[in-house]
């Protein structure tokens, strides 16, 4: 049986009013983090940025990238730390921060827009996943503000993740070979960057069928060799051994139980008074998370295996692995709330009744902010990060997508 597709008018209103909306975000956050940033006389480099650039010159000076004494220590790969070197290096810093910062917003909210219009133009519910769209950016706009004004990576590894949800609802996805390509690269390139977001890329991989999966690997393994074609294997090795020690030597209790970080473990650990047992709760929980991933994908195992679930059940999985990750990864910080709004969409795109399960996480994500936390009585950003409202509503999340992968598994539609 072949279902008829949703076909709507190319200069749709609602679109044409989301893609305008999040041009002109693109263009205040622009202005904002970059023109007005670059032209300050006091801005400052910020702090994470910095973090990639030292790396950059201490591998152009033949140095150790990998310091575990430095005060913000260089965490992230080696051939991160090379396209680095090649690219924003040879800017001058204050400039290269702006175009960082700049094209971090671009990249992000043009993959949202791209994201949103393909939701609308298939939705049979424009106006619920319109509203959806809107709600997830209002509740997490702090995140965006946060991320830029440390100069970290993560809106283009988000950037990433909104574009494997849109390959999905590719009309010609199934026949095409160049969005397995891209796939495959876009998953390989945010594993290269932090590996730990392999919690968030695997409940998609499985989703799109094992071929994919194994497609991820390999790609990964020759993104993350790429720099021994000019330095050589055996010092590439000893690179990555580097590496390996000083996250070792960096994952100490003072770090990992900060307020900042919104990991289900952390909290637990801050909110008990006692910070010694973050490392045995993150663990207890990454379990917990692999059970539950295994508990719903079993009964789906073979239909995986060969060309995957269906487009709504895909996007599902890329929905659990980016709630599993905000709510399970030990390095899960409150800036990544802006991954909420793929989550949240999809929901809405999926459920055609979301409004009980986005509800509680409407809630706990509303308290998050400012006025509110003043109005309930707790010191404005320390007082929400230490109890964990972000995590809170992360786990809303979560549940929502399990209650809706448990749904669909049931009913025949899964598959298609």
């Amino acid at each position: 049986m072949v279902k008829s597709r949703i076909i709507k008018p190319i200069f749709d209103p609602i679109r044409v009013f989301y893609v305008g909306l999040i041009s002109i975000i693109i263009v205040y956050l622009v202005v904002r983090f970059g023109l007005l940033w670059y032209i300050n006389p006091s801005s400052r480099i910020p702090q994470d940025f910095n973090v990639y650039r030292l790396a950059a010159e201490r591998l152009s000076e033949g140095k150790a990238i990998y310091v575990p004494t430095d005060e913000l220590p260089y965490k992230y790969s080696p051939t991160f730390a090379y396209l680095f070197r090649y690219s924003f290096f040879f800017i001058e810093k204050k400039l290269a921060a702006a175009i960082w910062k700049a094209l971090s917003v671009l990249a992000f909210l043009g993959a949202l827009a791209r994201f949103g219009h393909r939701l609308l133009q298939t939705a049979r519910l424009e106006r619920q996943v319109l509203m959806a769209l809107i709600i997830g950016i209002l509740l997490s706009w702090h995140g965006f503000l946060e991320t830029l004004g440390i100069g970290q990576v993560d809106l283009l590894l988000g950037a990433g993740l909104i574009g494997l949800a849109t390959s999905v609802l590719n009309p010609s996805f199934e026949i095409s070979q160049w969005s397995w390509i891209m796939r495959s690269f876009l998953c390989a390139s945010i594993l290269a960057v932090k590996p730990h977001m392999a919690l968030a890329i695997f409940p998609f991989c499985f989703g799109m069928g094992w071929a994919e999966c194994l497609g991820v690997a390999v790609t990964t393994l020759i993104i993350y060799f790429l720099p021994s074609m000019w330095i050589g294997l055996d010092p590439l090795v000893g690179l990555f051994r580097e590496w390996v020690a000083c996250l070792r030597q960096q994952q100490d209790v003072t770090f990992m139980i900060g307020n900042p970080n919104q990991a289900i473990g952390a909290v637990i650990a801050r909110c008990l008074g006692h910070p010694d047992s973050v490392g045995l709760l993150n663990r207890v929980f990454l379990g917990i998370d692999f059970s539950v991933f295994l508990a719903l994908a079993w009964p789906n195992l073979r239909k995986a295996t060969n060309s995957g679930l269906g487009r709504k059940a895909q996007l599902l999985w890329l929905a659990y692995g980016i709630s599993s990750y905000l709510l399970f990864s030990p390095l899960s910080w409150r800036w990544f709330v802006f991954l909420w709004i793929p989550v949240v969409a999809i929901i809405a795109y999926v459920d055609e009744k979301p409004l009980k399960l986005l509800s509680i996480w409407a809630f706990l994500a509303i308290l998050n902010h400012s006025g509110m936390a003043r109005l309930s009585g707790m010191a404005e950003g320390d007082g929400v990060s230490f109890f964990g409202f972000y995590m809170w509503a992360s786990l809303a999340l979560f549940v929502a997508v399990l209650v809706l992968l448990r749904q669909r598994q049931s009913e025949t539609s899964y598959l298609s």
